[in-house]
């Protein structure tokens, strides 16, 4: 049965007060004064940044990276007299030291082997040849071991020590003109080591049999004009894994093109080449130009001009709140000024970043 039109009335009117509340609440809810919608409405308060006032040098410096070689390195080329030059063996392989009189590579079953001399040898040498090659190849197997007296020509006396050293080796010398120019390599140093390697069945056009560094290591770095022009005198330091290296001398190897920079060395003290193996790419920056040494140095922000004679610093004091201290600027650099000030501000101290 329905409901009476007394009941249905008290329903309604009910249902009435419940909207009513509910909507009452949602209008409250959404009414904020004005003084509210201002306070929601304002920044959150600044942040006060200070920084360090730290105690050094300010000064210009340029970065490049370089790279750590050989002094000496050598392509290991074997021209036969005809045919194809072909990799028969590597007794030994890349990053192997090895000392002279030792066979570095195989080609076409000869050994090219590293001798200790000026030059490289330039001709096959037969009897009764004479020269300067004839000479160097005496002083090579005098090194490695062989009985010959340090003049003269080509004669049997040498060929024979020269096949002695080849037997030590285990080839048997050539017979009639030597092929000195294939089969010795020349390196400045009693050692030599080991770059590059062809393997074995490589066919040789303009590749190398193989590759070896000789001499010192060197560290080879580009440099702009402004380090170039007093190279004798500016500060050069390496940057390593270690730590900071003082370079003890900088040369100018290859000078600058229109379209390359110049190229030099840098030598560092002998206990720190260790740092350096071949292969290293280390950072080398030049100080060009000290602009302040021993002076205290902030944030070029940190400095606030309060008139024609007077530049301050504002300082953190214990309580957190801030001294202004005079200060002279005495330069800037990259966003940091070298500040000069009687005794008023110490390394350390924290200083007000931007204006008051």
């Amino acid at each position: 049965m329905g409901r009476s039109p007394r009941a249905r009335a008290m329903a309604i009117g009910v249902l009435s007060a419940i909207v009513l509340v509910v909507g009452g609440w949602v209008a409250a809810s959404q009414l904020v004064s004005s003084e509210q919608r201002a306070a929601q409405a304002e920044p959150p308060p600044p942040t006060i940044l200070t920084a360090e006032v730290t105690f050094g040098e300010l000064s210009r410096s340029v970065s490049s990276q370089g790279v750590v070689e050989y002094q000496q390195v050598l392509a290991v080329n074997f021209e036969p007299g005809t045919g194809t030059a072909v990799v028969t063996g590597t007794p030994v392989g890349p990053g192997d030291e090895v000392d002279v009189c030792t066979p570095i590579v195989e080609v076409n079953g000869r050994p090219v082997i590293a001798v200790e001399g000026e030059f490289p040898f330039y001709r096959s040498i037969d009897d009764g040849d004479s020269g300067v090659d004839v000479l160097q190849l005496r002083a090579v197997v005098r090194s490695c071991g062989g009985d010959v007296v340090a003049d003269g020509p080509f004669d049997g006396a040498l060929r024979a020590a020269l096949e002695d050293i080849y037997a030590d080796v285990g080839y048997e010398a050539p017979g009639g003109p030597v092929n000195v120019a294939s089969e010795l390599i020349v390196v400045d140093s009693p050692t030599a080591v080991v770059v590059s390697v062809a393997p074995v069945g490589t066919a040789l056009g303009e590749q190398p049999a193989a590759t070896i560094g000789g001499g010192d290591r060197v560290l080879r770095v580009s440099a702009p004009p402004d380090v170039i022009a007093d190279v004798d005198h500016v500060e050069t330091r390496v940057v390593t894994p270690e730590g900071e290296i003082e370079a003890t001398h900088v040369t100018v190897v290859e000078e600058a093109t229109a379209e390359s920079l110049a190229i030099v060395e840098v030598t560092v003290p002998a206990d720190a080449a260790h740092s350096l193996p071949v292969g290293a790419e280390p950072v080398v920056m030049f100080l060009v130009d000290r602009l302040a040494v021993k002076a205290l140095i902030v944030p070029a922000s940190a400095i606030v001009s309060e008139g024609v004679d007077r530049t301050v610093v504002y300082r953190r004091e214990e309580d957190g709140e801030f001294t202004a201290v005079k200060v002279t600027e005495l330069t800037t650099l990259d966003g940091r000024t070298a500040i000069e000030t009687p005794g008023k501000l110490t390394a350390g101290d924290l200083v007000l970043v931007g204006a008051p």
